[in-house]
């Protein structure tokens, strides 16, 4: 896992809207990170970062894009984090995205 989620804090999640779920798994609430620091990317280094734009389809996610475009479906928060958007949930289609030319350089750019 990425340094950048294990230095994230894990929330409970106890929110109605899932006790389907809940009762189905026999769980008693959802966990999940807060969202990421996005101080970790600096407005000079996205400057200077190569990137492409990629207008955002129905059924994108980061996972799926990432996976696509570089085969490593697990980095999709380095997308994320490059377009300042902690989830899925705040794209819509026909949304403008960068993707990195060499997604390393992100890497390196967060130590991760």
């Amino acid at each position: 896992m990425s340094k950048l989620y294990t230095k994230r804090q894990v929330l409970q999640n106890y929110n109605n809207m899932y006790r389907k779920y809940f009762a189905s798994n026999s769980q008693q609430f959802v966990q999940h990170h807060g969202r990421p620091d996005f101080s970790k990317i600096d407005d000079k280094f996205l400057d200077q970062l190569r990137t492409t734009e990629y207008i955002w389809t129905s059924g994108d996610t980061f996972r799926k894009v990432t996976e696509r475009i570089y085969g490593k479906p697990d980095q999709w928060f380095l997308i994320a984090l490059v377009n300042r958007k902690s989830s899925d949930v705040e794209m819509s289609v026909g949304d403008v995205i960068l993707l990195p030319v060499v997604l390393e350089d992100v890497q390196r750019q967060l130590n991760v």
